[in-house]
């Protein structure tokens, strides 16, 4: 099975230095192919534990979550990537945090974040976050950012032209694009966290859409859910079809499983709005049926964190910064194949055009067909498959739009049935893949964003290029990609590289 493909984009940023790493190591710079030298840690690996589903460190948690979006809204991305890095491996912790020392033991903490972390035990709150919060201009940022379609560039334009809130946005609704006027409609709700219980009714209804479609297709639902945290801030669902081939994307060939199964949502009641259609992606607005009745948990009110799991969000591009300041650990540590960390710079997502030919023998390269799982949903009356009449889709958009006017979003009037619907909005995303990187598309859009950076540096310093549709062996004489290594796991891909497996559950950094 050869598969030859054409690099089309490669790009990476560089990071600070870490204080604490020592050694080099070369890597290849994915966008001039050149070697580069990379310090390697002597610090050991630490926090790729499964989560218990409970933060023991919620307060260290949230305050550096919170700093992390104030340095992201100032556009110093290395300093947001620290702090956030920092919060991924103490929320992974199982026990509680008591000094800074222990912290600094944890993957992605340096003394500086160490120092920080010990003033928040000490006396319950962090200075440089109270004088961020008494900063007007950073908080109306941070405040206009968080709704979808809004990264902190166009939050700063407005801000600059006196729009400085939430609620100054809807006096300027017209002047918004399409994407920002869905995201401030729906902004209340899907702020919000997904209960992982409602990301399964999500799950089966799209099943059996499915179905209907094309029993062929294979899907996987992606994100924090598949890596077993209890709620996430989005339903992501990665599509495939033994049909659909590099080749095809290759040649821009359309493939129209995407506009089906929105379609078919949408003629359901289940898909409300859209952010961006495309055959090949989808973003958009999504409710569950009033008849499906959910377990109560808590975390309704759990609100959103303002970056995405796998870079991949809808937010404008970030612009680099020059901060001179030191007054953070901004490195990035990376997991090698001896579980031992490398602070290398951030590998930016890409994407490879590809000449590949179809599999020789498909059938040995397939996913498992997880369209045929069953589930049960927990309904209150009717079987979900043969919903009441779903034409009144636009009078319930509009009542939810007027809901969210008045801060009341959480019960919309379903016209189907003459109840009251308390399920609220929440984002849905579908990515159709090739077949031959179907296990590609699993690792990168499983993430976490931090993980899948690091384990591209680690095949970068192996010598191969590793992207959402394939691995290939980087050629120093070439300059060039050599063929495609076709994959039938993601085990496959962590042995090629010579990387440790570890289970989704586990990719949490």
């Amino acid at each position: 099975m050869d598969y030859k493909i054409k690099n089309k984009k490669r790009e990476r940023s560089s990071d600070d230095d870490d204080e604490n790493s020592s050694g080099n190591e070369k890597i290849v710079n994915k966008k001039q192919h050149k070697i580069e030298t990379i310090t390697k840690p002597t610090k050991p690996l630490s926090t790729l534990a499964v989560s218990t589903g409970c933060n023991k460190n919620q307060k260290l948690t949230d305050i550096i979550t919170e700093l992390s979006i104030f340095e992201k809204n100032k556009g110093l991305q290395h300093k947001y990537s620290a702090y956030r890095k920092a919060a991924q491996s103490i929320r992974a912790h199982p026990k509680e945090i008591t000094s800074g020392i222990e912290a600094q033991k944890l993957d992605g903490v340096g003394k500086k974040i160490a120092k920080k972390i010990q003033e928040i035990i000490d006396t319950g709150e962090l200075k440089k976050l109270n004088n961020q919060l008494k900063d007007e201009t950073l908080t109306s940022i941070g405040e206009i950012s968080k709704v979808s379609g809004i990264g902190p560039k166009a939050a700063q334009k407005f801000y600059d032209e006196g729009i400085k809130s939430i609620k100054d946005l809807w006096k300027i609704k017209d002047r918004l694009t399409h994407h920002q006027q869905i995201g401030l409609k729906y902004f209340n709700e899907i702020e919000q966290k997904v209960p992982r219980n409602e990301i399964e009714q999500f799950e089966e209804l799209v099943r059996q859409a499915l179905l209907k479609i094309d029993k062929k297709i294979i899907y996987e639902t992606c994100g924090s859910y598949r890596r077993g945290l209890p709620s996430s801030g989005d339903v992501d669902i990665l599509l495939s079809h033994p049909n659909y081939t590099l080749k095809m994307k290759d040649k821009k060939e359309t493939f129209h499983i995407v506009e089906k199964l929105v379609d078919s949502l949408k003629k359901s009641g289940i898909i409300i709005d859209d952010l961006s259609l495309g055959p090949f992606k989808y973003m958009g607005i999504c409710k569950l049926p009033s008849n499906i009745k959910l377990d109560n948990i808590d975390c309704k009110k759990e609100k959103n964190d303002h970056y995405s799991d796998n870079d991949d969000d809808e937010k404008e591009e970030e612009g680099n910064d020059n901060d001179d300041d030191d007054d953070d650990d901004c490195s990035t540590k990376k997991i090698n194949s001896n579980n031992e960390e490398d602070a290398t710079s951030d590998g930016e997502e890409f994407e490879d055009d590809s000449d590949a030919t179809e599999p020789e023998d498909e059938s040995k390269r397939l996913p498992p067909k997880k369209i045929l799982k069953k589930k049960t949903l927990k309904l209150e009356k009717e079987n979900i498959k043969k919903p009441k009449t779903t034409t009144k889709t636009t009078t319930s958009s509009k009542n939810s739009e007027n809901n969210n006017n008045n801060n009341n979003n959480n019960k919309t009037i379903n016209n189907n049935n003459n109840n009251f619907n308390t399920h609220i909005a929440r984002r849905i995303d579908f990515k159709l893949i090739p077949i031959e990187s179907y296990y590609f598309g699993l690792l990168h859009n499983t993430g976490s964003d931090e993980f899948n950076r690091q384990m591209r540096a680690i095949a970068l310093s192996k010598g191969y290029t590793l992207s959402e549709y394939s691995i290939n062996k980087f050629s120093k004489e070439s300059g060039k990609d050599d063929q495609i290594i076709p994959v039938n796991s993601e085990e496959e891909i962590f042995k090629i590289i010579g990387m440790k497996y570890y289970p989704p559950q586990e990719r949490k950094l």
